[in-house]
């Protein structure tokens, strides 16, 4: 069975569920598929004039976290609102290793308070018929078999993840 299909059979058995319900399955099952260790879902919303993503599924084996913990202004300096301002799927090996020539930079104050180590992610756009993004998927420290630490997505984990937006 294709991934796609095994996605779509996955999401759609139980019936009835809320929209938190859904994107909850969805962050599991793309974080099953990818081997990241943690994970989130932003869903673009307006306060006054400024755009945000505020976090609707959060997820991470390695530490408890509460949805309240996360918001963030779509702003081209941090990853997720520059994968919302420009609908770009963004992968980085190193968090602590961007480059200079790229316009968003990690923001290392989640680490620093929470004692996680964020290493690589894969971030990618959701976005409506339309083409217009109303929210950013963002996988985090791949683990691939017995590693001892987070490993790089590769452009095939993309590949996989992208047709379920």
């Amino acid at each position: 069975m294709s991934a796609i299909l095994e996605f779509l059979e996955f999401i759609e058995q139980p019936g009835n569920q809320s929209v938190r319900d859904l994107l909850d399955r969805v962050l599991m099952k793309a974080r099953e598929m990818t081997g990241a260790e943690a994970g989130s879902i932003f869903i673009v919303r307006k306060s006054g004039r400024q755009d945000w993503l505020v976090a609707n599924s959060i997820q991470n084996d390695k530490i408890k976290l509460s949805k309240a913990d996360f918001r963030i202004p779509i702003v081209s300096t941090s990853i997720a609102g520059y994968v919302a301002s420009t609908a770009e799927t963004v992968l980085i090996d190193d968090f602590y290793a961007i480059p200079k020539n790229v316009s968003f930079d990690f923001d290392q104050s989640f680490d620093k308070a929470t004692g996680y180590r964020s290493r690589s992610m894969l971030a990618f756009p959701l976005t409506n018929f339309q083409k217009k993004v109303i929210g950013v998927v963002q996988l985090i420290n791949r683990r691939k078999g017995n590693s001892v630490s987070p490993v790089a997505f590769e452009d095939k984990q993309a590949d996989l993840i992208l047709p379920f937006n």
